[in-house]
């Protein structure tokens, strides 16, 4: 915790995506990459992260018809940092759903609704 909040943050105050690099091990987690992150790839590897994360839709989904987007707590409890450099949560997580929810999202700034975290293991033989 104190290296995420000292360090980490500080490093990339910028860029709210590192959120998606760092894992608890809970299933409200972002997934574990099976590679070590590196300079030259980390945006996308982030990138990839997030997508990965709100493509399970127990951890973000754009209900289209109520204009509510549904995300994981994560985006609550990290809410300023996701805000930061004038952006908003909606303008983060767009580029992560499909070309036309995204657009929709930018265009409608639906309501958000935070998914409960699932702090339970993250333990790869559940089903």
């Amino acid at each position: 915790d104190d290296i995420e909040k000292t360090l980490i943050k500080k490093t990339f105050a910028d860029m709210p995506q590192y959120h998606f690099g760092l894992v608890c091990g809970g299933r409200g987690c972002p997934p574990l990459r099976n590679e070590a992150y590196t300079g030259d790839k980390l945006v996308a590897q982030l990138d990839a992260n997030a997508r990965a994360f709100l493509s399970n839709p127990a951890r973000g989904h754009y209900d289209a018809e109520k204009n509510i987007l549904r995300l994981s707590e994560l985006f609550r409890w990290y809410k300023d940092d996701f805000e930061a450099a004038d952006l908003s949560v909606n303008r983060v997580v767009a580029p992560h759903f499909t070309l036309s929810e995204a657009m929709r999202i930018m265009k409608d700034e639906p309501a958000i609704e935070y998914i409960p975290f699932d702090w339970k293991l993250n333990d790869a033989g559940a089903k």
